[in-house]
């Protein structure tokens, strides 16, 4: 694993900018480092460090920027050594000289195993390194040493290079460098810039890049920082692509094109991480590739900012999974999305979203317009300015699950989002000795949609799980749940309760009863009336009723009940049902 170092600077002055330019007719000793002179394209940056000391020529060389290689320059000679761990500060990290070193190539560095390991040396004609460690040639810079065929040229003690000296400037340029799993080091000065479509490709296997602070060399965790930004400046997009993990790093795109977040590397699917990093952009922030496979994004104390509305603003997530954990989800002072919600999940994605603050986001936080995927949000906060958290279309493959979520200190609020229904925490329409928190007494409120055409039996909304321990065995136990309508009553071909339980003795393979009709052909059957007291402040004509299942569980163990509510009269008709969430096992 090597290291390599990253810092663009300001652009002008510091990073790879504050690195001596190539100049015509001057003296230079060994170790020198020098950038070009005439102004390189983007990802064409180079540094170069004296090897064979000399005089530089009447006009700037065409220097070979592939990496390691050798220019000649006048009567000196340079070497590439863009972003290398020697001259960036870390040559104590510097493989040490082995027999098992082999074939050696210029450019190739190392230090003394048995003495002189603090020097460095490298390799400037190519060979087969010998036997036995040479005894090596540090009389000054620029000595050389003969190791079996290979000759090395002393470049100093590790201490002479600075920091961060000779850094790539570009963050795409590092992964056209860098081996797999190699670390990353990107300056946390570092403010690159540029207004070409930039792609920024992860090795693979994962490679892991930090900002860290640039006078450092990243030994400790203390050295991390994130403040380093990637800036592209046009109305063109950002692609970060590949399998990578990137730390304290901020990427904005100023205008209304893309930042396109793909794991898809070649044919490879990949993961992402971002960890204490921002995205800024006045357009989409884009996950995955539509209808391509599968792949890993997540984002940890990561946001997103937004520089001003267009008609596609948000977080469009396409058939990969997006994990968002431990995060403010919009930084404050985003400008209004123009969209109705900031996630978007497309193609059959899968999002969670677990301890994100979502309280400065101007939107709700889910649109579920169009969307097929799932999203569930657990122990989320709230937009404090959006009545509902979820924009529900009049569509049925969607599927948002929120989990101790709201916009206060509600711990109770647990709810579910579908196509064909919705199940919101009730607080006023309850039962009396009901379910509670201990200090707020709760229902579902359960509100079926007409809007299908093929429900009913085939397609019911199912609730939330609810779990109960079962201690007695081999013999039949009914579960049942009180409900509430105003004026509806529920017959088991709407409304209807299921149980899973352990129904074989020695095995852990779970058993199904329904309180369902068996086939669409018989004839439903009305439940029983409950005298269950509950506050029916708001209904007209409150109907109360028992739902029950009963079952003969032979294992010891929880007993899971999903109440399944569908619209009847072919899904033509909608209508609400309270249930009390405490279930009772007898």
């Amino acid at each position: 694993m090597a290291y390599w170092y990253v810092n663009y600077g300001d652009g002008s002055t510091t990073g790879y900018y504050g690195v001596t330019q190539w100049s015509a007719t001057t003296a230079k000793t060994v170790s020198s480092i020098v950038r070009q002179l005439a102004v390189p394209t983007n990802g064409n940056e180079r540094c170069f460090v004296c090897v064979v000391a000399g005089t530089t020529g009447a006009a700037e060389p065409a220097w070979n920027l592939t990496p390691q290689a050798r220019t000649i320059d006048g009567t000196a000679n340079w070497i590439e050594c863009t972003g290398q761990q020697f001259s960036n500060g870390r040559g104590n990290s510097v493989v040490a000289w082995l027999t098992t070193l082999g074939a050696v190539t210029v450019g190739q560095v190392t230090r003394g195993r048995a003495v002189n390991t603090s020097g460095i040396f490298m390799c400037t004609t190519a060979g087969t390194v010998g036997a036995i460690e040479p005894t090596w040639n540090v009389t000054t810079a620029g000595s050389t040493t003969t190791d079996g065929t290979a000759v090395w040229t002393y470049m100093g003690l590790y201490s002479i290079y600075p920091a961060f000296g000779a850094p790539i400037a570009r963050l795409a340029t590092v992964f056209t460098y860098n081996a797999p799993s190699d670390l990353v080091f990107v300056g946390d000065n570092h403010a690159e810039t540029q207004t070409t479509a930039m792609t920024i490709s992860a090795a693979n296997p994962m490679t892991h890049t930090y900002c860290i602070d640039h006078t450092r060399v990243g030994n400790l965790v203390t050295d991390l920082r994130n403040t380093a930004t990637i800036t592209n400046a046009a109305i063109v997009a950002m692609n970060i692509s590949g399998r990578g993990y990137f730390y304290g790093l901020n990427f904005t795109v100023n205008g209304a094109a893309a930042i396109n977040i793909q794991t898809v590397s070649g044919n490879n699917f990949g993961t992402i991480v971002f960890e204490n990093c921002t995205f800024a952009t006045q357009g989409n922030i884009i996950f995955g590739i539509a209808n391509t496979g599968s792949g890993f994004v997540t984002f940890n104390n990561s946001s997103v900012r937004f520089l001003g509305p267009n008609s596609t603003q948000r977080l469009r997530v396409n058939s990969i999974t997006f994990n968002w954990y431990n995060s403010l989800a919009v930084v404050p002072g985003s400008t209004t999305l123009a969209g109705a919600g900031l996630i978007s999940c497309q193609d059959y994605c899968n999002v969670l979203c677990e301890a994100v603050d979502f309280s400065t986001c101007p939107v709700a936080v889910v649109d579920a317009v169009g969307m097929s995927g799932r999203v569930q949000l657990v122990g989320c906060l709230y937009p404090v300015a959006v009545a509902n958290p979820v924009v529900a279309p009049v569509a049925n493959n969607w599927y948002v699950d929120t989990m101790q979520t709201d916009n206060a200190g509600n711990f109770y609020r647990t709810e579910r989002y579908r196509g064909n229904g919705t199940q919101l925490t009730e607080t006023t329409i309850v039962r009396a000795g009901g379910a509670t928190d201990g200090i707020t007494a709760i229902s579902w409120k359960i509100a079926v949609s007409a809007i299908l055409t093929n429900t009913g039996l085939g397609r019911p909304f199912y609730s939330m799980p609810l779990a109960i321990w079962n201690t007695i065995i081999g013999v039949p136990r009914t579960a049942t749940v009180e409900v509430i309508t105003d004026g509806v009553t529920l017959n088991n071909a709407s409304t209807w309760i299921e149980a899973v339980y352990y129904g074989t003795a020695g095995s852990t393979l779970a058993s199904f009863a329904s309180g369902q009709p068996v086939s669409v052909m018989d004839t439903p059957v009305n439940w029983p009336n409950s005298a269950a007291g509950w506050n029916t402040t708001g209904l007209a004509a409150p109907i109360r009723q028992r739902l029950t299942v009963t079952f003969t569980p032979q294992a010891v163990g929880f007993v899971t009940i999903y109440v399944l509510v569908a619209p009847t009269s072919g899904g033509t008709v909608s209508y609400t049902v309270y249930v009390d969430p405490k279930v009772s096992l007898s």
